[in-house]
């Protein structure tokens, strides 16, 4: 029973990255709780790309941007629909739920949905190399943008204003979602895979020490915290553009500097 409901939780919390209505037709009364984390992993594993197409590769899990009126009237996002967003994040972290699933579960690994993980793992991990680049993650793919390589969203609707705000440097939220779900593969599938010590060193690199604080940390005298930074790119670095609607071609940026 307390593994079913170990079970239920993780499976509930993944299925609620998509809809509700998968169980839409299903009454759930009738159900089992290791019945209903089977329709929830089942319909969890549906989602994965089986072919690659003009936003995703095969093995993501696909995410959807839905923009409300003030974003749309400044140029960002459809006003009507939605656009989609290639990103490792959300592949990795339900990479992270399902492998957590599995190996809470293991007298369960041979069973319905459970059996389909491991490949479905390998075929997710294998997805993140074009978000990549010296052993740290980004956000969005890299992309040729009139013979500049950036990173940016893939279909967002976006005036050309904003094309160059949104070429955004690897961050530390991306690279350690990705890191661990490629620990997780290699425990599931038995491939070997270490951490690269590039990526420590990065991820420890960027930390909030020695810096001048935001003014709010400043009001609130938070400041060498040793937190870890969002981004891994210093706020500092003189090639960075300042102006925020600096072109593509202009460099990688911070956002709102």
């Amino acid at each position: 029973m307390k593994k079913n409901i170990i079970l239920l939780t993780a499976l509930v919390q993944l299925s609620s990255v998509w809809s509700s209505l998968a169980f839409a037709k299903t009454n759930i009364k009738e159900l089992s709780l290791k019945d209903i984390s089977f329709k929830a992993l089942d319909y969890a594993l549906s989602t994965q790309v089986q072919a690659d197409d003009k936003y995703y590769i095969k093995g993501e899990f696909p995410t959807q941007i839905e923009s409300t009126l003030v974003p749309v009237l400044v140029g960002v996002g459809k006003a009507i629909g939605k656009d989609q967003e290639a990103t490792p994040f959300t592949t990795a972290s339900v990479v992270n739920m399902l492998s957590q699933v599995y190996l809470d579960n293991p007298e369960l690994k041979n069973e319905g949905p459970l059996k389909q993980i491991p490949e479905v793992i390998r075929a997710a991990t294998k997805t993140f190399s074009r978000y990549e680049t010296d052993s740290t993650y980004n956000f969005y793919p890299s992309l040729n943008d009139g013979g500049t390589i950036v990173h940016r969203p893939i279909n967002m609707t976006l005036l050309p204003v904003w094309r160059g705000f949104t070429n955004i440097p690897n961050d530390a939220d991306s690279s350690s979602v990705v890191l661990a779900a490629l620990v997780f593969n290699s425990k599931i599938n038995n491939e070997a895979y270490q951490v690269p010590q590039q990526a420590l060193d990065t991820l420890s690199k960027y930390r909030d020490n020695e810096r001048k604080p935001m003014f709010y940390n400043k009001r609130e005298d938070v400041k060498n915290t040793g937190a870890f930074m969002t981004w891994l790119f210093d706020e500092n670095d003189p090639a960075m553009p300042h102006f925020w609607f600096a072109k593509a071609s202009k460099g990688t940026r911070i956002p709102f500097n």
